[in-house]
């Protein structure tokens, strides 16, 4: 049975911004937000994720081991376990975890109570980082990322699906999706009296570049929007028309305000330099025909978080 890495030195060392793993940090955010819990609204989501990973690796994936992070109940857990060599999923969420170690069980799942921020796993552990929705959700997004860099393989990705501060949706829906997404994060902090988790986080497009900036990130924004049927977002098929009358250049100057965005981000390999920024031209599998630009010192952007460390 696959084991949770909890060594005492990764746990005791804490990233600036976070507190301590005590009552307060050990969120029940499932407890106020249920639909995260929902078995059928996750497994949908584990299909997009999937879809996206395999376009990307290629179809078989049980050579590798993934990490899913903020995952809530397991159910993404567990649809990935069935096509990866081994999955663990992490959460601060103790209600969330105890749900997941008591329904899914198997020879090649395990899920921790653990902080994303200092994640306690070995230097170069996993092919595959699932970061779902989850950077507007921890005090400390640098922390983060560096985290899921360090945990990541040379040549590993991280999927990250990222909501966008400056997204645009429709007007009809906007009020929806404002009760259905933000509020039950503010009441959540306003509950648990911690304001750093509430949707106020959201970054720009730009600022999430920066965020990345250690990665390569081969962005499947537009690729998703245009083949919505292949990468099973089967929601977005009524906006086709739409989008068959807009040419790619109209498409891509919207980028900076699309609603959410669908990353993968690969760790280079000892030699390469990391930071590119490479958009999906082609319907190859994995990285054939994507056009790859280098981010240089133009890469900064207006609200951009500097440099740390």
């Amino acid at each position: 049975m696959a084991h949770c890495l909890e060594p005492k030195s990764r746990i005791a060392k804490r990233a600036p911004g976070s507190t301590s793993m005590d009552e307060d940090r050990e969120l029940s955010y499932s407890m106020i937000f249920p639909i995260v819990l929902d078995k059928s609204s996750r497994e949908k989501q584990a299909k997009k994720i999937l879809s996206i990973v395999k376009n990307f690796k290629g179809l078989n994936l049980k050579d590798y081991t993934c990490l899913d992070i903020g995952c809530s109940g397991g159910h993404i857990s567990a649809f990935l376990a069935n096509h990866f060599q081994r999955v663990i999923g992490i959460d601060i969420d103790r209600p969330a975890i105890e749900f997941a170690r008591e329904h899914y069980r198997g020879s090649n799942i395990a899920f921790c109570l653990g902080d994303a921020m200092a994640l306690p796993f070995p230097h170069n552990y996993f092919d595959v980082v699932i970061c779902n929705q989850v950077y507007n959700c921890v005090p400390n997004a640098e922390a983060l990322m560096k985290e899921i860099h360090r945990v990541l393989k040379r040549r590993g990705i991280c999927f990250l699906g990222a909501r966008n501060a400056l997204g645009i949706t429709e007007p009809k829906n906007r009020l929806i999706q404002w009760f259905a997404e933000r509020w039950p994060q503010h009441r959540f902090a306003k509950l648990t009296k911690r304001k750093d988790l509430r949707a106020d986080n959201l970054l720009s497009y730009w600022q999430l570049k920066s965020l990345c900036r250690h990665f390569s990130i081969y962005d499947y924004t537009l690729k998703v929007i245009r083949e919505p049927q292949r990468f099973e977002f089967p929601e977005l098929i009524k906006y086709r028309p739409l989008i068959n009358l807009l040419p790619l250049r109209i498409l891509e100057k919207l980028i900076p305000f699309m609603p959410t965005y669908l990353w993968i981000l690969e760790k280079a390999s000892d030699g390469e330099l990391s930071g590119a920024i490479c958009q999906q031209k082609g319907d190859d599998h994995g990285r054939a025909g994507v056009h790859r630009q280098q981010l240089g010192p133009s890469a900064s952007r207006p609200g951009s978080k500097g440099r740390s460390g």
